[in-house]
């Protein structure tokens, strides 16, 4: 596993890096002390998961900006007050998974690898505050998927996510990478216009009601 640390607090990231560097896993860890130069710090030692210390709100705004120009690196926030508040405000700007401030080091690794597996661990408040966002946030009229939207390797990817394997798992599934994965649930969130493995699954339970309701009941289309 390749690592790419930034914090503005030199003493931190640099000894945080010795931490990691011990760790059997992790074969290269790298450190960024300006938050502007995280996309070319990334791309050139072409890391697998980015830590962020979520020191201020300069770290969560360019968080949002690197997610959108590397959605393929997976983003780790570092040190996040375990509140609903804040967990929703990192998963908006594009991080995977994150650490709260009282974790150890063997947390950090913990998630590390779950985070690249495309899993995120959180408390139970947390996860209930999840949840009551996206209920919040679901539209009240959600228009039905068209099958064309996804291909079918997509479609079979999505359908075997949601037997609740990870991307490793489903890798070896279809004998694929576990980037190649990662990237097809970027390209199907995108589809969708979903944000996660929960509201994509959703989308195509919709979608199979629909077509099943519409082939049933032929004379029930069009009627209001």
């Amino acid at each position: 596993m390749r690592v790419l640390i930034y914090s503005s607090i030199r003493l931190f990231s640099e000894s945080l890096a010795d931490s990691l560097l011990s760790q059997e896993h992790i074969s290269e860890v790298s450190v960024c002390h300006e938050v502007t130069g995280l996309v070319l710090a990334a791309s050139e030692k072409k890391v697998d998961i980015v830590l962020i210390d979520m020191l201020n709100q300069q770290a969560l705004n360019e968080a949002s900006r690197f997610s959108e120009r590397l959605p393929s690196v997976c983003l780790l926030a570092l040190g996040v007050p375990e509140t609903p508040e804040q967990v929703i405000a990192c998963a908006d700007a594009g991080f995977l998974a994150y650490v709260p401030i009282s974790a150890s080091i063997d947390v950090l690794c913990a998630r590390m690898r779950l985070a690249l597996e495309g899993a995120c661990q959180c408390h139970p408040k947390v996860a209930a505050g999840l949840m009551r966002e996206l209920s919040r946030r679901r539209p009240a009229d959600v228009t039905p998927i068209s099958s064309n939207d996804l291909t079918p390797r997509e479609e079979q990817v999505l359908s075997i996510a949601g037997r609740g394997l990870s991307n490793k798992e489903i890798a070896r599934e279809l004998n694929l990478s576990s980037a190649t994965i990662k990237n097809h649930l970027h390209n199907i969130f995108a589809k969708l216009g979903v944000n996660n493995r929960a509201e994509a699954l959703a989308s195509l339970k919709n979608r199979v009601d629909t077509l099943y309701v519409e082939k049933r009941y032929p004379q029930s289309r069009g009627v209001s």
